[in-house]
C-alpha cells in the first residue's frame, strides 16, 4: 500500500513557484515525496532528483526547494543507508554516507 502523504498550502505555494504546475501541484508533490531518497540536509530530509523536501514523521510534505546545480551534483555523488536505532535507546538514529564512484 502507498504511504498517503499531505502537502502544506505553503508548500504547493513553493511548488507553484518552481513551476510544478498549478492545477496537479500537489498530486505531483505526493508523487515526489512517495519517490524521494532520504537524505542528511540543514532544510531537509528527503531528495528527489534536483528537488529537496522537507517531510514530518506524519507524512507531511511542509517544503519544497530546488538545489543548485552544485549541491545537486554533490549529493548526486553520494548514496545514503539510514539506520534505524535500537527501539528502547531513545536516540534517533545516525545516517552513514557511502561514496560512490562517478560515472
Amino acid at each position: 500500500m502507498a504511504r498517503n502523504f499531505r502537502v502544506t498550502q505553503e508548500a504547493l505555494k513553493q511548488a507553484e513557484r518552481l513551476g510544478l504546475g498549478a492545477i496537479d501541484a500537489e498530486e505531483v508533490v505526493k508523487d515526489m515525496a512517495r519517490r524521494a531518497s532520504r537524505i542528511t540536509h540543514p532544510a531537509a530530509n528527503r531528495r528527489y532528483r534536483n528537488f529537496i523536501l522537507f517531510v514530518t514523521p506524519d507524512d507531511v510534505v511542509t517544503m519544497i526547494g530546488v538545489m543548485g546545480q552544485g549541491e545537486a551534483s554533490y549529493f548526486g555523488q553520494r548514496t545514503y543507508d539510514e539506520r534505524r536505532s535500537a527501539e528502547n535507546d531513545g536516540s534517533s538514529g545516525e545516517a552513514a554516507v557511502e561514496r560512490t564512484r562517478r560515472r
